[in-house]
């Protein structure tokens, strides 16, 4: 199961007030994909192919894997790597006052809005990569990149460390802006009891959430975020989610910080993976090694999760 089932998988799309309204162009760089002619100025069409939230699809499998904690950290730490060879991590500074992430129902409302608006907030500042034009703001440079290296970065092992590095770029760049606390997680699997309650989620409180969903075309399984804050938007809350499981199995067990092995494209059957390989970001932030990322106390990261304190 590709833990992004559930999540913010998307191209980037265009607000409602047109801050990050693009033309019709092709995206073909680093020779990874070629999605062909997108349209980035119909944004609910886009939302509705590349961002479908598949709810009863989902239910299914997270009623199937994540039934209880112990078996999702289980998942987790099966999907990451099978004890291969254990390499000493780079020993970095250590953090000693490690800012605690929190799940979203926790946040007040005061500290819901503040996120929204820091969201918001990326789609007025300039985009800061490569793209040929394609990527208009800072906002669209994360689902930009997130797009253009997926068969990198998805079913691989730089699946968790790639997603870590990358949430702790954008958590920074929406402290730029003015965002105070650390990045939120969604903890699904406490809406995981039904399909009902999935669909019911206050997640998607068009007030204090990300918008309620609706089915397009009548297609059940497919839906559009098409209220709140965030509709034709994306939102992060999942990949912090998954973190945070891997954050989780790792802190069982102080060798974990150094397990890692497995695949680095798509498809393969090749377990060359080592801590040394690189993780691109396409200069939305400097490329990291796998290793520096290990430990979310050392090397630049400093953060915690509220149920590993």
């Amino acid at each position: 199961m590709k833990p992004s089932a559930v999540g913010d998988e998307t191209l980037g799309q265009v607000s409602p007030d047109g801050l990050s309204a693009a033309g019709a162009m092709t995206l073909k760089p680093h020779g990874l994909m070629d999605p062909g002619q997108i349209s980035l100025d119909r944004p609910k069409r886009i939302w509705c192919i590349c961002k479908a939230i598949e709810l009863d699809m989902a239910y299914i499998n997270l009623n199937m894997f994540l039934a209880t904690r112990h078996n999702l950290l289980l998942w987790t730490g099966l999907f990451i790597a099978l004890p291969g060879v254990l390499l000493a991590p780079t020993k970095g500074p250590k953090c000693t006052k490690p800012a605690i992430r929190r799940e979203w129902r926790t946040l007040s409302p005061s500290q819901q809005d503040a996120f929204h608006k820091a969201v918001k907030c990326l789609q007025t500042k300039p985009s800061r990569i490569q793209s040929g034009g394609v990527s208009k703001t800072l906002y669209d440079d994360y689902t930009y990149i997130h797009l253009q290296l997926e068969p990198l970065i998805h079913q691989v092992a730089a699946l968790y460390p790639w997603h870590r590095y990358f949430n702790s770029l954008r958590e920074k760049d929406m402290q730029a802006c003015g965002y105070t606390q650390p990045h939120p997680y969604w903890d699904w699997t406490r809406d995981a009891a039904s399909a009902s309650a999935f669909r019911n989620a206050s997640i998607f409180d068009p007030i204090h959430g990300f918008g309620s969903p609706s089915a397009p075309e009548g297609n059940t399984t497919v839906v559009c975020v098409d209220n709140g804050p965030y509709a034709g938007f994306q939102f992060f809350l999942h990949h912090a989610q998954f973190d945070r499981l891997w954050t989780l199995w790792q802190g069982r067990n102080a060798t974990r910080l150094s397990d890692y092995q497995g695949n680095t494209i798509q498809n393969t059957t090749v377990f060359n993976a080592t801590l040394q390989d690189t993780l691109d970001f396409m200069g939305l932030g400097d490329n990291r090694s796998v290793e520096s990322v290990m430990d979310t106390l050392s090397n630049g990261l400093c953060y915690k999760y509220d149920d590993d304190e």
